[in-house]
């Protein structure tokens, strides 16, 4: 009998699991994760041929698929966070595979039509690979939902016990140490953004990995590109138990004992199960013959290559897209997008949706979109200027923007980068429409020249009034002016696109 490898192979997934889960929540509050971004082929690929361009990102993603050619699907099982997510909510009930082999192929066919959608979509120049991608749902749960939640919470222990010397003062500099306590979003997007998450998860209470067998399109590539793996799982003297069939999590073992190679995220799970401890794993032999399971199943080398090379070759082809130093464009009319943003409708399409932005924006400026921009820029971030002010002396935005929607622009670039244009309401304006002064605008705008300035005009009594008026050659449209206006409800000083 075969010696079982030892059981330490699942407690090795499990600490793997939870390390890079770890690295992604902290990461999301405290770090740039765009790298988590950058090794996920789909975002990568699809935004590059959607925004017609080739995204000098890609080359993570391109390693990622090269290791999945060597070890298999590795990534969905080892380092996955929603995976990890699924895997955790799974293990309150009893894991049993659940579907039949019919019913495990009509779901992998569902997951591979979703992949084909998303790149005739693509290609046909609309990026919606962020809505169903397991990397960007995690990251917007962690970023926009969990990060705020756990933190108002924190706040509000701490505040319980700020008097209390010493313990108190510490427990308040470690909580002002964490992120996300004072973000607000749009309760709509992140009440959608937690939805979406939430119904990922409580399909894992159904039946195991449901989602990840049905619906995930980057388990789609990765069970296409896995199948050519040499890494691969052996049995010798198999009973036909069945057990192993009846417990695998992604329902990739057959009635006969066989398996799908591209649906085995070696879980090792089935090493485990088998009751006689024949079952292992390992790289076939060179010049094997190719096993029976790979042979007349699924696609063949030459359909996988056309359908995951179609991306990159059709973003090569393109070219690529890139802000030129010294000739930063205008924005178009439309929401008012992060400083960085490439213009347009480009925008919607390079942008997946991660939430990275808003995370790291200090001043929580930006905000998700939710209507009056059109479905294509649904949970696309926006300045919302009721709500806060872009920092003059702050470019977080594009060093965490994983896909270039927002450029990775110096601060000197970011600083005359124009969002908007700021335009003053007459008729609404103190020093415009009455004898009051006002010059809160003047004061708050950040340009060291100022781009409000002011003129003097003789009032009602004579009163000299102190008017502010816009210098649109200087205006930025960071929305500092409009934020502070005292004018209520309606504010004397707008920041609209500029036309």
């Amino acid at each position: 009998m075969r010696k079982q490898p030892p059981r330490n192979w699942v407690v090795l997934r499990r600490i793997s699991q939870g390390v890079f889960l770890l690295l992604f929540v902290v990461s999301a509050g405290w770090l740039s994760n765009d790298i988590f971004y950058e090794t996920d082929p789909n975002l990568m690929l699809f935004t590059a041929v959607a925004a017609w361009g080739l995204l000098h990102e890609i080359a993570p993603a391109l390693v990622m698929l090269g290791l999945t050619l060597i070890l298999g699907r590795f990534f969905c099982g080892w380092i996955c966070p929603l995976g990890t997510l699924i895997d955790a909510a799974g293990t309150l009930r009893r894991r049993r595979n659940g579907l039949s082999e019919s019913g495990n192929r009509l779901a992998r066919n569902i997951r591979l039509v979703i992949w084909i959608a998303i790149l005739a979509t693509a290609l046909a120049g609309l990026q919606v690979a962020w809505h169903p991608d397991p990397m960007v749902i995690a990251g917007r749960f962690v970023s926009l939902n969990l990060i705020p939640a756990v933190s108002t919470v924190l706040g509000w222990l701490i505040g319980a016990v700020a008097g209390i010397p010493v313990i108190g003062g510490f427990l308040r500099d470690l909580w002002q140490s964490f992120p996300g306590g004072d973000r607000t979003y749009g309760t709509a997007a992140s009440l959608g953004m937690f939805a979406v998450f939430l119904f990922t998860i409580l399909l894992s209470l159904w039946l195991p990995r449901l989602w990840c067998r049905s619906q995930c399109p980057l388990g789609a590539l990765y069970a296409l590109t896995g199948r050519l793996s040499p890494l691969g799982r052996r049995t010798s003297g198999c009973t036909s138990c069945r057990a192993c069939t009846k417990l695998c999590r992604m329902g990739a073992i057959r009635n006969d004992g066989e398996y799908e190679k591209g649906e085995c995220i070696l879980c090792m799970d089935c090493v485990y199960d088998c009751k006689i401890g024949k079952t292992w794993f390992s790289f076939r032999a060179p010049g094997k013959k190719r096993p029976p399971e790979a042979e007349g199943r699924g696609v063949t080398r030459a359909q996988f290559l056309a359908l995951a090379g179609a991306p990159i070759l059709a973003a090569m082809l393109r070219g690529r897209r890139a802000f030129a130093a010294g000739a930063l464009p205008a924005p178009a009319a439309g929401p008012l997008r992060p400083p960085g943003a490439v213009p347009g409708d480009a925008f919607s399409n390079q942008c997946v949706r991660c939430g990275n932005c808003m995370s790291a924006c200090p001043t929580n400026v930006i905000q998700p979109l939710i209507g009056g921009a059109g479905i294509e820029s649904l949970w696309s971030p926006a300045m919302a200027y009721d709500v806060a002010w872009c920092s003059y002396n702050c470019n977080k935005c594009g060093e965490v923007c994983p896909t270039n929607a927002i450029s990775d622009l110096t601060l000197a670039e970011k600083q005359r980068f124009r969002i908007g244009l700021a335009v003053v309401n007459r008729t609404t304006c103190y020093p415009w429409s009455t004898s009051e002064n006002c010059l809160v605008c003047e004061e708050q705008c950040p340009i060291p020249t100022k781009a409000i300035k002011v003129v003097e005009a003789r009032g009602k009594g004579g009163v000299i009034l102190r008017r502010p008026v816009v210098d649109p050659k200087l205006c930025i449209g960071c929305g500092s002016c409009q934020n502070k206006c005292p004018q209520t409800p309606a504010k004397a000083i707008i920041v609209g696109p500029v036309k």
